[in-house]
């Protein structure tokens, strides 16, 4: 009937609108999530290279203390050069970052992870500092220091993620329980529509607004479902148990009944 298909047109509309604003939070949630993670992934990188250079120092430092002539000697010195150049650009790299992370939107977040990355830097200056005064054994245990500071922001830095991953998950899951809600409703529609016939109406008729509105849902579960395989996926870095959470709370909505029903 034209009245109940009005009727449903408006609740069509205003599902839509909320479905852009779920949308819109949803997308920045995951801007924020992808921001997290880029920062983990940077720290890791940084600790790998300062873990490298500071193995490295002691290797030449204990190369120096067996060195048999200047010209071995003179050697090792270009080669501690070398690595205090390393340092400093580590020192640069660690700045840039905690530059990005002070001008973050989510600053107020990242607080904690903020000020250990600030002591990380003083341990990393302390340890060029050294290294430029060729006091190599206390270089070594100053960047001794600021890997185990790395590794305790890497940490912090990976709970976050974790967490970040973790409430996107539940607005997937809450999309999903309200795809499953509307499907329902759309179905009674169109049960009702047809007259009070037994038969189950065919999902691939034409011609109502409750039938264009069921199709209009696959097309935002398969959107939905396309977004939970991406949240999955980054999800297997910072915490894998995420992506067996998500697929159970899709699971748990029942979201994959729509694609069945429409198949029919």
């Amino acid at each position: 009937p034209q009245m109940e298909d009005m009727n449903l047109k408006k609740k069509e509309n205003r599902y839509q609108d909320q479905s852009q604003a779920d949308q819109e939070a949803l997308a920045q949630q995951r801007a924020e999530n992808q921001e997290a993670l880029g920062y983990l992934n940077r720290l890791k990188e940084l600790s790998k290279r300062q873990e490298a250079v500071t193995d490295k120092l002691k290797e030449l430092e204990a190369q120096l203390e067996v060195a048999e002539n200047e010209e071995e000697k003179e050697k090792l010195e270009r080669e501690l050069k070398r690595l205090r150049d390393q340092q400093r650009e580590m020192l640069r790299d660690v700045d840039e970052l905690k530059r990005d992370m002070d001008q973050s939107e989510t600053r107020s977040e990242l607080a904690e992870a903020r000020k250990q990355l600030e002591d990380v830097r003083d341990q990393l200056q302390e340890a060029a500092d050294a290294m430029g005064q060729n006091e190599n054994t206390k270089a070594i245990a100053e960047a001794t220091r600021a890997e185990e500071k790395m590794q305790e922001l890497n940490n912090e830095l990976r709970d976050q993620a974790a967490n970040r991953f973790s409430d996107e998950m539940r607005a997937l899951r809450d999309q999903a329980i309200k795809i499953q809600e509307r499907q329902e409703k759309i179905e009674q529609q169109l049960a009702n529509n047809n007259d009070g016939e037994k038969k189950r109406p065919s999902l691939r008729d034409e011609g109502s607004e409750a039938q264009d509105a069921l199709m209009d849902q696959k097309g935002e579960l398969e959107k939905l479902v396309e977004d939970a395989k991406q949240v999955a996926m980054a999800a297997e870095l910072p915490e894998p148990r995420l992506s067996k959470r998500l697929e159970d709370s899709m699971r748990a909505a029942k979201a994959d009944q729509l694609g069945e029903r429409l198949a029919q």
